[in-house]
């Protein structure tokens, strides 16, 4: 190192012409010349980035510790230059150690795909997964031929240079598997691309655990599913079986009568006494996942437990808590008389309790939130914070007067915050805190 450190040195102060020069330091590797540039002072470091070009500049940038010192000593379109030859990934995690003015500066003078790229990673929190991904990748679609996917290859290669791992997508663009590029290479043509993609992960049963019961949906090689009762055969559905059943529950959903409540499929319960002891598919309702699927991860070789909650769009739009005694918000009303309080309670439409709301305002009456009901549930609120059944009271009322369910609006839209952020944020809380877990009838551990 001391010896690359000399002669580089050596170099740069040396009395030969700027070509000469360039062509001398292009002979040592980007990271021997990233050493040589940290102990540089300014006026040596202006001159290494004069001689060299941009792609240069851009290797050896990746190499250094401290990106933002040199970068602040070179011009904004110079420093722009240098980023749009950079992976996306790269590039943020260099802009990152900007100051924020600056990087918005430098990212303007950015070319239109260079720019979009690192704003679309730059738009991700750091804690996120889409803050370390990268858009430096190949891919080639399900069903392409070896000669196809040859092809393809190298005509993104020239500008994505991560050819290791191809990436396969199906025919609606979604991600279906991954292929070596060795493995591509070492393929005839003729051979089915099918045989040597790798799915990522691959599922190895489903289950529904009842309160007496699990059920288990085991997937065989041939497509065929064998059902389980804790841990019993007691089924086989064949694939054909349940293709015809996918077909004639669908066609029920699409062709019954419209209306407000359940209907029956003629022909469904068959397969329903075959999935499950009584007939009756469903999870125990302290239980926040309907489904539970054992995943195999095919890289690693290690199984993962993940758990769905299933909401249907075919009714009601699903809410996060459902009402009961459990979830009562609880409200003081001022500014109005005792008979126009025996007024608003006389109202007994189907709306009953946004027609309420609607005379007390018409009364110039005011409606604040006092408290949640059940003392677990306010427990579990403040846990995720201490002013959460505030923020939650607030946005309740607000759902009647303003007639919406929506809760990032409600959020938005409250009083209780100056900051879209903030309330973004606290209600990302409470709704990760529900997935965890939150029950308001138990006090949350």
């Amino acid at each position: 190192m001391d010896e690359f450190l000399n002669e580089i040195l050596a170099i740069i102060r040396s009395d030969k012409s700027k070509e000469e020069k360039k062509e001398l330091l292009e002979n040592y590797h980007a990271s021997d010349l990233a050493d040589v540039i940290e102990k540089l002072d300014e006026e040596e470091r202006n001159e290494i980035e004069d001689i060299l070009d941009t792609e240069h500049i851009a290797e050896i940038l990746y190499y250094l510790d401290n990106k933002a010192e040199v970068l602040e000593q070179m011009k904004d379109e110079d420093v722009a230059d240098v980023i749009e030859l950079m992976d996306a990934d790269d590039a943020v995690d260099i802009l990152q150690e900007l100051d924020e003015e600056d990087r918005n500066n430098i990212i303007e003078l950015m070319d239109e795909e260079a720019k979009e790229d690192v704003q679309l990673i730059l738009s991700f929190e750091e804690d996120q997964i889409g803050s370390i991904m990268t858009t430096n990748f190949i891919t080639i679609c399900k069903g392409d031929s070896v000669k196809t996917a040859m092809k393809k290859v190298v005509q993104q290669a020239s500008e994505n240079d991560n050819i290791t791992t191809i990436f396969v997508v199906d025919e609606a663009n979604k991600f279906h598997g991954t292929i070596s590029l060795t493995d591509l290479i070492c393929a005839r043509e003729g051979d089915n691309l099918e045989e040597i993609t790798s799915e990522l992960y691959s599922v190895k049963n489903l289950s529904v655990k009842e309160q007496e019961t699990v059920i288990k949906y085991v997937l065989e090689n041939n497509m065929d599913v064998q059902v389980y009762f804790n841990d019993d055969i007691k089924q086989l559905i064949s694939k054909e079986e349940i293709s015809f059943n996918k077909k004639l529950i669908f066609d029920g959903i699409i062709h019954s009568i419209n209306g407000n409540g359940a209907f029956e499929i003629s022909g469904s319960n068959a397969l329903l006494s075959k999935m499950t002891p009584d007939g009756l598919l469903k999870a125990s309702s302290y239980s926040k996942a309907d489904l539970q699927a054992i995943v195999l991860d095919n890289r690693l070789g290690e199984e993962k437990e993940l758990k769905y909650s299933i909401k249907s769009s075919l009714g009601s739009p699903a809410t996060i808590l459902n009402a009961s005694m459990q979830t009562n918000f609880i409200y003081e009303v001022n500014g109005i008389s005792k008979n126009d309080i025996e007024n608003i309670n006389s109202i007994n439409t189907r709306t009953k309790l946004l027609d309420r709301i609607k005379m007390i305002r018409s009364l110039n009456g005011d409606i604040n939130f006092v408290k949640v009901q059940n003392d677990n549930f306010e427990y579990n609120l403040k846990l995720i914070d201490s002013n959460m059944p505030n923020y939650l009271g607030d946005a309740l009322l607000n759902s009647y007067e303003k007639d919406t369910k929506n809760l990032k609006s409600l959020f938005l839209m409250s009083s209780k915050f100056d900051d879209e952020t903030f309330a973004l944020k606290k209600l990302g809380d409470f709704l990760e805190g529900i997935s965890f877990g939150f029950f308001p009838s138990q006090k949350w551990d």
